[in-house]
């Protein structure tokens, strides 16, 4: 219950904050995660596309928001968002990470394994994610082999 009171003041810290700079595309980004962690996927929703309205070239908004179109079962449009986060930002790694994961849920198989080996090339080997899609591309591999 504590943690639901400190998202609450939270909003409302950011709420104040765009009602004094309603173009403030990291405010309505911070809201959209919160939203995330409170449920209410439609309303994250809606401050990511706000986010990325209101200032061009925010990856990570996209990024977001493709999470978020997954929990709302919409892979197409998932897709979409990771992809339009990866022509502003080539090799990010959370979304590549995230597109190639939805690309192996929907069957694309192909794509999500150049999303994995692209990760793997492009980051330190040590990086989270990187290490997550060596793994996804070690179990391809060997499913590959049954």
């Amino acid at each position: 219950m504590a943690e639901l009171g400190k998202l609450q003041d939270a909003l409302a810290d950011l709420d104040k904050a765009l009602a004094l700079d309603p173009f403030h595309g990291g405010a309505y980004n911070n809201r959209g995660l919160i939203q995330v962690r409170i449920g209410d996927y439609h309303r994250a929703v809606a401050d990511f596309s706000k986010a990325i309205e209101v200032r061009t070239g925010f990856a990570c908004s996209y990024d977001h928001r493709g999470l978020v179109y997954e929990k709302l079962g919409d892979s197409a449009r998932a897709i979409a968002d990771y992809t339009a986060a990866l022509a502003i930002a080539p090799h990010n790694a959370d979304a590549l990470y995230h597109r190639g994961s939805a690309y192996a849920a929907t069957g694309e198989s192909e794509k999500a394994v150049a999303d994995f080996q692209l990760l793997v090339q492009v980051n330190d080997a040590r990086h989270p994610l990187a290490i997550l899609a060596k793994q996804q591309l070690q179990a391809k591999s060997t499913g590959d082999k049954a």
